[in-house]
């Protein structure tokens, strides 16, 4: 999980089939760990051609 949410700090954006693959698990996991995620950063999900997952641009982990 922590993982999932270093690399959406770093692109800011990826897919769910793409964090499948990568960590070999399925969707559906993927998307287990973004819920559990999205209950303390702003993590959300959208759909559509240009969609995939995504994290607020503004969002920094806290130092300290």
């Amino acid at each position: 999980m922590l993982d999932i949410l270093f690399e959406l700090l770093a692109k800011r954006k990826a897919t769910a089939a793409y964090f499948a693959e990568k960590h070999r698990i399925s969707t559906r996991t993927v998307y287990r760990y973004i819920d559990v995620l999205s209950m303390c950063v702003p993590v959300y999900v959208k759909q559509g051609r240009d969609g995939g997952i995504c994290i607020s641009d503004s969002f920094k982990l806290p130092v300290g």
